[in-house]
């Protein structure tokens, strides 16, 4: 199986989607509060997309990358927030469903026995995070991550943060997550 390395953050093997490694990132081991004793919540899924095993990361994927890795406690407090604020209807508008609908996520979470009173109740609805560094984004023309989650709130689609690494630029969907407009 192909391999690449960077000296900082490490090796990277290709699979059909990309370039993936699994990252120690103490920050995420606050999600997934009601995970089985055997999750390692620092342990994060990180692809580079790449359509072929010739195709390396570029420069700014990798400098958006380590600014993640490097920045990930504060994105994480930052994208709780958003999130959190997006589902009450304040701040940005992500243009997503759950905008303004905490009632409509209760009733969603009331399926799984869970339920949306407050930001730290965030942290046990969101599971298996994953980065995935892109050399542009759904609506954005640069370098960028998704920050994503498997959710109950949206099983479906699951929940992302875009960033540029140093900022959570908008909340959405994992697979297309794009800025919000006015962050």
């Amino acid at each position: 199986m192909p391999s690449w390395t960077h000296p900082e953050i490490g090796e990277f093997t290709f699979s059909n989607s990309g370039w993936c490694a699994t990252l120690l990132l103490p920050g995420f081991a606050a999600f997934n509060l009601d995970a089985s004793p055997d999750f390692v919540g620092e342990n994060v899924d990180v692809m580079f997309d790449a359509d072929e095993p010739d195709e390396f990361p570029t420069v700014g994927m990798v400098q958006v990358a380590q600014s993640v890795i490097s920045n990930h406690q504060r994105l994480l407090d930052d994208g709780l927030r958003l999130f959190y604020d997006d589902i009450c209807g304040v701040g940005p508008d992500s243009g997503m469903w759950w905008y303004g609908g905490l009632e409509q996520v209760n009733e969603i979470l009331s399926n799984h026995s869970k339920r949306l009173d407050g930001p730290d109740d965030i942290y046990s609805l969101l599971e298996e995070p994953s980065l995935q560094i892109q050399q542009s984004g759904y609506g954005y023309d640069a370098p960028c991550a998704i920050i994503g989650f498997e959710s109950p709130i949206d099983v479906e689609h699951g929940i992302g943060w875009l960033s540029d690494g140093k900022r959570i630029l908008g909340t959405g969907h994992s697979c297309d997550v794009s800025p919000n407009d006015s962050i």
